[in-house]
């Protein structure tokens, strides 16, 4: 069926189209302003322990780990996610492979006050959580990324080709690979108010001879935590209010033509 428009009809579209570029380059234009070139920076910081830890209170954590002994005396190959993985709200097996790379994930959006956490392979993966109702809307001011291993002499714990936001990061690693049993890297900085998208790759790998297997009780393990809850960017509030009233704005004239 064909439906032809008269010309006040013609004149209504026109002009509602109008109004959405006029409204979306005014609305980009203050978003400009409200977000000098700083925006983009990402201090980084990485020791050899724990240091960059201490008095830190996670809003959230994502973990992969090799866990503790079950029934059957085996190591279980284990994914936790929560307010703090040593009590997770979310817990999954997972069979880590010696060695082998596996691509990983977390995004947490401060709107939506939801963490994202993909493991390539898990059952179960994407592993959603809402963070405790005292950050909800807040935005993490830190970000620490940690690895540990506790028998240096035959096992490894590395985290690579580390991306956020598309700016890419040096490996995050301890064990074998530099002698260290443990190693974080703290992140700060404007990239991350308005909520943040990590990727890499995380290989455990261990000596099956000398090591004598897989290690157990989390000898193996590497954290994402956020920290340090923060208000949200006023440019990010904008966007969000400008964008209701528009969806607002644009029902109106829709409705009245």
């Amino acid at each position: 069926m064909i439906m032809h428009m008269g010309k006040n009809a013609h004149k209504t579209a026109s002009l509602s189209v109008k109004t959405w570029l006029g409204m979306t380059m005014a609305l980009s234009a203050v978003l400009m302003v409200s977000q000098p070139p700083s925006t983009q920076a990402l201090t980084v910081q990485v020791v050899n322990d724990d240091s960059l830890l201490s008095g830190v209170v996670p809003m959230f954590e994502a973990e992969g780990r090799i866990g503790s002994v079950n029934a059957g005396g085996n190591s279980t190959f284990e994914i936790d996610l929560g307010e703090t993985t040593a009590a997770p709200a979310i817990q999954a097996d997972f069979p880590w492979t010696s060695g082998t790379p596996v691509d990983f994930s977390v995004h947490y959006s401060p709107v939506t006050s939801q963490v994202t956490y993909s493991v390539l392979g898990a059952t179960g993966s994407p592993f959603l959580y809402t963070v405790a109702p005292a950050y909800q809307g807040l935005a993490t001011g830190e970000v620490y990324l940690r690895t540990r291993t506790v028998d240096t002499g035959f096992d490894s714990m590395k985290l690579s080709q580390l991306v956020l936001d598309g700016i890419s990061l040096s490996d995050v690693m301890s064990g074998t690979l530099n002698g260290q049993d443990r190693q974080v890297m703290k992140l700060t900085g404007l990239e991350l108010l308005d909520g943040w998208l990590l990727t890499g790759k995380a290989t455990f790998s261990w000596d099956p001879i000398g090591g004598g297997g897989p290690p157990l009780n989390s000898q193996l393990a590497f954290q994402v935590k956020g920290t340090s809850p923060v208000p949200l960017p006023g440019a990010v509030l904008l966007f969000g209010s400008g964008l209701l009233g528009l969806a607002g704005a644009l029902r109106k004239k829709f409705k009245l033509a």
